[in-house]
């Protein structure tokens, strides 16, 4: 991004607020539900990834992985000592990112407890029909270097709720809420994904309306996690050497959204009649219950809470 885009955009870029994992009630109400992004200073502080997971135990475990960007073959080993290096022009390229239940399951272990953005647990619940989680990534694992940018603008997949923790180094986030779509220039093929080819340095002549569009903009510190609520577009760009984690989320807000998107999928792909119906009414029946669940819950919380 050229310095007079990026004085631009600071300019218009609103905030994004802070509030502590225990603060339960006011992080509940004041973000999930009202679909706001939100920095929570301290979700990973019992993480054991905060200390285990640096550039050497990588390189020395995993360094034998391998991914293609651009058509170079990297190694996480490669890519590691060259992140360390600072600084390279071009950047490093990003996202360079790996599905951990794939190639980290051990690591899990490491990121636990997770986060939970509801009154109860709906990844994991009784009800939950795993499978229509197919082709997410439920835990996913992140390295980059100085300058590298996240250009492909987009909103995360199956309505998901997302969250970021930054393990090591910082990492800037701008997010644009769902009302500001129409100013994305969503792709007809997949209107998740933006047709901006560099949200970072957009042409103006292409791509006009991106101009108007105000981000709310962090810089995420080692140690923070964010929170972006579904449906909110965002992309990212890397301040020094990054490992970072990234998870889902399902509530009562987005799960409408989620089986809604789960059922266009399986129209496009053909799923007989029968079980889009079968899902449909699923999605109703487990819905309602997880939401009764959830209202007795606030209910207790209710009578529980000083008077």
């Amino acid at each position: 991004m050229d310095l007079s885009s990026d004085a631009q955009m600071a300019s218009a870029a609103l905030p994004v607020d802070r509030c502590s994992i225990h603060e339960r009630r006011r992080l509940l109400e004041n973000y999930v539900l009202a679909a706001r992004p939100v920095v929570i200073p301290d979700a990973a502080e019992a993480w054991p990834a905060r200390r285990r997971w640096t550039p050497p135990f990588f390189a020395r475990h995993y360094g034998e992985l391998t991914m293609t960007i651009a058509g170079r073959r990297w190694s996480l080993a490669e890519y590691i000592a060259q992140m360390q290096r600072g600084p390279c022009d071009p950047p490093l390229p990003y996202p360079f990112n790996f599905d951990m239940q794939q190639h980290f399951p051990e690591l899990i272990a490491d990121v636990q407890p997770q986060p939970r953005f509801g009154r109860i647990d709906r990844l994991n619940h009784p009800l939950m029909w795993h499978s229509l989680l197919r082709g997410t990534r439920p835990h996913e694992l992140f390295f980059g270097g100085h300058g590298s940018v996240f250009r492909q603008l987009h909103y995360d997949t199956l309505f998901l709720h997302g969250h970021i923790t930054q393990i090591l180094g910082d990492k800037e986030f701008f997010l644009y809420p769902p009302e500001q779509t129409p100013l994305m220039y969503p792709s007809a093929a997949n209107p998740k994904l933006s047709v901006i080819d560099d949200p970072a340095a957009p042409d103006p002549q292409r791509f006009p309306l991106f101009a108007q569009a105000r981000p709310c903009r962090t810089m995420l510190k080692a140690g923070e996690t964010i929170f972006f609520p579904a449906g909110w577009w965002h992309y990212t760009r890397v301040h020094g050497p990054c490992i970072a984690y990234g998870g889902i989320g399902l509530t009562s807000t987005n799960w409408p959204d989620f089986i809604r998107d789960n059922l266009h999928h399986r129209i496009a792909g053909g799923t007989p009649r029968a079980k889009r119906i079968a899902l449909s009414a699923y999605g109703a029946i487990a819905g309602a219950a997880m939401n009764l669940q959830e209202s007795l819950l606030r209910l207790r919380e209710t009578n529980a809470a000083p008077t």
